[in-house]
């Protein structure tokens, strides 16, 4: 998506600020039916780029790419993955501090979910999450946050969980449990998270979420 004008005069027009980007955003899903009574795999990846260009030097914050959520790696809070190995502030409790977003402008996201019908008109899922947000260039302010080719797979945040739909009269409500696998803000040496995973205690060191939402996530 191209954003631009002829009447471009000191970066604003009619007094208001004019940003130059680009941007694209191919997303693909896939459906397989299963054998059996209503099962099937449902697929997505979504992918992404954007960049400013002219005398823009960022892109509009509602341009940037965002990870994490109901709808992309559950496992995370909102908009709060990423970007890239870039390792939040820590909180007293030796937990991330998750309080703000954090925007990208590469995104690389894939889902897998198995959907099954369980009692009634309750329907349940399991799924696996990879993906993260990235930046084009360095940012002092987030460092390991900068898209390399050979390191971004070594990024790539993994989230498994399993969640029931809810499938009402008037709408479909979804409860997704997130469990984080593979945490690339960690030491290199620590990312394999599951490996903490406490049963009796799911939700310590913030690696299980729950997510709200309605309609499916894909």
């Amino acid at each position: 998506m191209l954003r631009q004008s002829p009447f471009i005069d000191d970066n604003t027009v009619l007094g208001l600020k004019l940003f130059q980007y680009w941007r694209i955003n191919p997303t693909f899903h896939f459906y397989l039916p299963l054998r059996g009574d209503n099962q099937s795999l449902a697929f997505r990846i979504n992918t992404g780029i954007a960049k400013p260009f002219g005398d823009s030097e960022t892109l509009p914050y509602e341009k940037f790419f965002f990870a994490g959520g109901g709808s992309s790696i559950r496992a995370w809070q909102p908009r709060r993955l990423g970007p890239g190995a870039f390792t939040p502030p820590v909180n007293e409790d030796g937990t991330f501090d998750y309080r703000f977003e954090r925007p990208g402008e590469i995104i690389l996201e894939g889902n897998i979910e198995y959907r099954f019908p369980m009692v009634s008109f309750i329907r349940g899922a399991v799924f696996l999450d990879v993906g993260n947000v990235w930046t084009i260039d360095e940012n002092p302010q987030q460092p390991g946050g900068q898209f390399h080719w050979d390191q971004f797979w070594q990024q790539l945040a993994i989230g498994t969980g399993f969640g029931f739909r809810f499938n009402l009269p008037f709408l479909l409500f979804r409860l997704d449990f997130g469990l984080k696998v593979y945490d690339p803000a960690r030491r290199s040496d620590r990312r394999w998270v599951i490996r903490q995973f406490n049963p009796f205690n799911p939700f310590a060191q913030d690696l299980m979420l729950v997510n709200i939402g309605i309609g499916y996530p894909f």
